[in-house]
Parts: C-alpha cells; structure tokens; sequence
C-alpha cells in the first residue's frame, strides 16, 4: 500500500507538470479543469504517503543544497496540510465547473463552521510542524539549537497554536449552535459579505 501510493505520487506529479506545460500552449477550458484535479490528486497522494511513511523531505528554506527532513508527528501534520489542498482544489474546480460557485460562497457564509474547523485544522498541523521542527535542526550546536528552538520555533508555534484551535471552537459553535455563534458576533460575516 505504501508503495502503491508513493508511485500515484509521483504519476500525479509528473503527469500534473505535463499537462499544465500542454495547457500553457494550447490554453483549453477543459485541458485547465483536468490540471487542476490532477494536482488535487497529487496533493492527496503527497499527503497520504507522508502519513503512510511517516516521513517527508523538502527542499531547504534557506539553502538549495540542503534539505529539511520531517518525520512522526510532524510528517502527518504535513500530510493533513496536503489532503486539506487537495480537497480544497477539489471542490474549487468542482464550483467552477458546475458554475455553483455563488450559490456555495453563500451557504458558507452564512454557515461558515466546517470551514472554520478546516482552517483551524490546517494553521494546528504548522503549529505542530514548528514545535516539532526537522530531523537538521538536531545537528547543530546546543547554543543554536535552544536559540532557535525559543526564538523561532516555539513562538510561532505558540502563536499557531492559538489560532487553530480557536478556529476549530469557534467553528465547533456554529456546527452547533449556530444561533448562539450569530449572537456572540459571528452574524457579522454574512452581514459583511452577503450584499443582498
């Protein structure tokens, strides 16, 4: 299964840049839509085998050289961000393809939870991802190591941490009461953006 996975991982990858290069000459509204879902998918199976690895190496944010290795906790959290992209990029083609793109900003604003909780859920797993922090950051000196780790990692990771999980109550409100989420100020988005 794992291995099953990595290898749709890089089909979708490879077949995702292909067609986006065809799409860019031939600019085709269907050729567009197939591009789109083909990253979706690549963006799934990304995030499954992060889980199923339990491991995900990316390139370094400050070196071309170096990379970033990730893995238990912090791999899965990577592999939630991807599968949330992915269903993301599902459901936005899906709109423009169905031209039901209106009629879905609506509902979501005036019964935003589920997306609240996505959002919570997606800024929690790069919280986690920076209180974890990759495999490298273990190689250097303590006096780097604790300096980064307090500087860097642990406020952002305070911070993140914070917003997602407020993200995630305040989402759970609504699912739940959605009467109560309106009167404790949350009205205030389907007055600020429904117009009519």
């Amino acid at each position: 299964m794992k291995k099953l996975i990595h290898q749709l991982f890089i089909f979708f990858g490879i077949f995702s840049i292909t067609l986006a290069i065809l799409n860019y000459f031939l600019k085709v509204d269907i050729l567009t839509h197939l591009v789109i879902f083909s990253f979706a998918f690549t963006s799934l199976f990304i995030g499954l085998d992060c889980i199923f690895s339990n491991k995900i190496i990316i390139p370094s944010r400050y070196s071309r050289r170096l990379s970033e290795t990730y893995n238990g906790i912090a791999a899965y959290a990577h592999g939630i961000i991807f599968i949330i992209l992915a269903g993301f990029l599902f459901v936005i083609n899906y709109f423009i393809i169905t031209e039901e793109g209106n009629n879905a900003f609506k509902m979501i604003i005036k019964r935003p939870g589920f997306l609240l909780v996505l959002l919570g859920t997606y800024i929690l797993s790069y919280s986690i991802i920076a209180f974890k922090g990759y495999q490298e950051q273990n190689l250097t000196t303590k006096f780097v190591y604790y300096l980064e780790l307090v500087t860097s990692r642990m406020l952002m990771g305070i911070i993140l941490l914070l917003w997602g999980i407020g993200f995630i109550v305040v989402g759970f409100i609504e699912i739940v009461n959605a009467v109560y989420f309106d009167s404790i100020g949350g009205g205030f988005i389907e007055v600020l953006f429904d117009s009519n």
